[in-house]
């Protein structure tokens, strides 16, 4: 399922009808959907896409579009979610013959969270799996450089002085590692990120938007192992290894879970199946202070990984928390001090994608 609701959206909106001309649209209102107006479309529908008035009209303004590749899912969402029908369109989904499903008591309908749209249970039954992805720890030292002032990811245009200041670090950073005269596979990445002050260890300032640019420069493909750590003091470093399999067990005061994900990860579905399954795990939610989170994907070689880790991150809310109650992705993880990231390449997998996850309560230094 998409959301298109802005309207600067309207182009990624047509874009979607013609990747998906059999898929399905919902037109309700905006900025909120009313359980009264939810009108289904066929994407091929003139009165929804190309042949209607443009101009922010269909995605802004007054209303928004709630699109899918099957009923099924929109059904769902306006049943559990908005707590309305359904309506289809007198154009293109003439109602003769349809039999329209009276709308339970409120009383009765499922209790879902905001921007949750859960499987069946079956289906998230059938994701979890004891077959955790493999683990790794740091071996053999290559190149350590002290001193570095880490940057955080920017989306800015080249243009901007953000940018800017990112590309010159990621160019220092490069060529003070020199990994041209090392392996371009089993490598680790070890960032620790002396933030200065103690309130930047539990507010903002996220691990994992300091390590995908360097991820990214440096070339993903070289690494299986990535970890990064923030603290107060001490001053900032990144270590370049070779890893090693860590075939251990995790320690008992460790939670973990491990699921298959199945392929999708760039689509937002493929990240509300990993939340409903830790919702269907029963997982605890963590209280507040520092926590220490480790995640695995088992995936094919040619996988970008990092594309990876914030999907993952982003559907952690059962057990980081979700302060935002509108967006149940906006996790809590601004108060992960280390995150620990493992690559389990496996030429078998194809374009499925197997998922672990492991959290426990730390202090600030991430013992």
């Amino acid at each position: 399922m998409e959301a298109f609701n802005t309207i600067d959206g309207e182009p990624n909106y047509m874009h979607w009808l013609l990747e998906h001309p059999a898929g399905f649209v919902v037109n309700t209102a905006r900025p909120k959907p009313r359980p009264s107006y939810l009108v289904l479309h066929a994407a091929s529908c003139w009165t929804i896409g190309r042949g209607a008035r443009g101009g922010g009209r269909l995605t802004g303004r007054q209303y928004q579009k709630v699109c899918a590749t099957t009923l099924v899912e929109l059904d769902q969402w306006a049943r559990t979610i908005v707590g309305g029908e359904l309506s289809p369109c007198g154009t293109c989904l003439p109602s003769s013959g349809r039999t329209k499903r009276p709308n339970p008591p409120r009383s009765e309908r499922p209790r879902t969270l905001v921007g949750e749209v859960a499987p069946a249970g079956e289906r998230v039954a059938e994701r979890l799996t004891g077959a955790s992805p493999k683990r790794f720890r740091p071996g053999e030292i290559l190149r350590r450089v002290d001193g570095i002032t880490p940057l955080l990811a920017s989306w800015d245009s080249a243009t901007k002085p953000s940018q800017q200041r990112l590309k010159a670090y990621l160019d220092t950073l490069q060529g003070g590692l020199g990994l041209e005269n090392h392996a371009d596979s089993g490598l680790y990445i070890d960032l620790v990120v002396d933030v200065g002050l103690a309130a930047r260890l539990s507010r903002h300032y996220d691990l994992e938007n300091y390590l995908t640019p360097v991820a990214h420069r440096l070339g993903w493909g070289r690494f299986v192992f990535a970890r990064a750590v923030k603290r107060v003091g001490g001053g900032s470093s990144i270590t370049i290894g070779v890893a090693a399999e860590d075939p251990a067990p995790l320690p008992e005061r460790w939670t973990s879970l491990a699921f298959k994900a199945g392929a999708g990860a760039s689509h937002s579905a493929w990240k509300q199946g990993i939340r409903a399954a830790l919702m269907a795990a029963n997982v605890v939610q963590m209280g507040p202070g520092p926590v220490a989170v480790g995640l695995a994907w088992r995936c094919a070689p040619a996988k970008n990984w990092v594309a990876l880790w914030k999907p993952t991150g982003d559907a952690m809310g059962p057990v980081l928390g979700e302060p935002d109650p509108h967006n149940c992705f906006n996790v809590a993880d601004d108060r992960i001090v280390e995150l620990l990231l493992h690559r389990d390449v496996d030429s078998s997998m194809g374009q499925d994608i197997d998922v672990g996850m492991a959290w426990r309560s730390t202090d600030s230094s991430g013992t």
